[in-house]
Formats: C-alpha cells, structure tokens, sequence
C-alpha cells in the first residue's frame, strides 16, 4: 500500500480553516495572526511552512501543567509572543527566587506562597502545610 504524503499546513488553512472565518480576507487573517500578508501567502500556497512562532499564533500555548494541547493559558497579563522578553525575565526572576528559597518560607513572601498553592497546588500534587 503506497503512503500518502503528509499535508501541507498550507493546505488545511486554505481548505478547513479560511472558509470557516466566513468571508474574511487573507489581509484581516494576516492581520489577526500579527503576520505580513505576504507570509500568509506563502504558507497557503504551499511555497513555505508554519514556523514554531505562527503555530503559536494558530493553536494557542494550552495549558503549562496537564494535557490542554492547544488554547488560551489563565494568562491575564501577558501574551507570550508579544510579551515574550518580559515573560523570559519574569521566568529568570522565578528561577532566581525558588533557588534562594524553594519552599517559599520567608515570611515575606507568605502572599506568593498562597497564591501559587491556591492555583497550582493541586496540579501540581503540592500540599497545603503550616
């Protein structure tokens, strides 16, 4: 039995997903994505592919901690793509913190501590003790 070629991104888009968007241009699609009009042209007419960056922009990040492979995170305050410099500095200040005190027991920073259990505590398998 002869193997069918992978489709291309290009394809799915063009065929499945721009008739769904019900009559918006490739222009205003571009636009939404936060692409040049010409990129968008070029992976729907096949000549390039989807980068990590504009599968990002297609799919969404899902979830941090489970399974959600695609969506929107509990992200109110930043967009990783847009805000991605900020979100790596946030992320190097995290790192810094939790290896100075990885259990979080300066009384100072008690609220944090909370807030982290109250949200990712049971994801996480973490228990509330004290």
């Amino acid at each position: 039995m002869r193997k069918r070629p992978p489709t291309h991104p290009g394809a799915i888009l063009r065929e499945d997903v721009l008739p769904s968007l019900e009559g918006q241009s490739v222009t205003s699609f571009a636009r939404a994505l936060g692409v040049s009009r010409q990129t968008l042209h070029s992976v729907l007419s096949e000549r390039s592919g989807i980068s990590a960056e504009m599968a990002l922009r297609l799919r969404g990040p899902g979830e941090f901690f489970g399974t959600k492979q695609s969506g929107m995170p509990p992200l109110y305050l930043a967009d990783l793509l847009r805000d991605g410099t900020v979100v790596a500095e946030a992320r190097r200040d995290a790192l810094d913190l939790f290896q100075r005190d990885p259990d979080l027991a300066d009384p100072a920073l008690e609220r944090l501590r909370k807030l982290i259990l109250d949200r990712w505590g049971e994801t996480l398998g973490l228990g509330k003790i004290g």
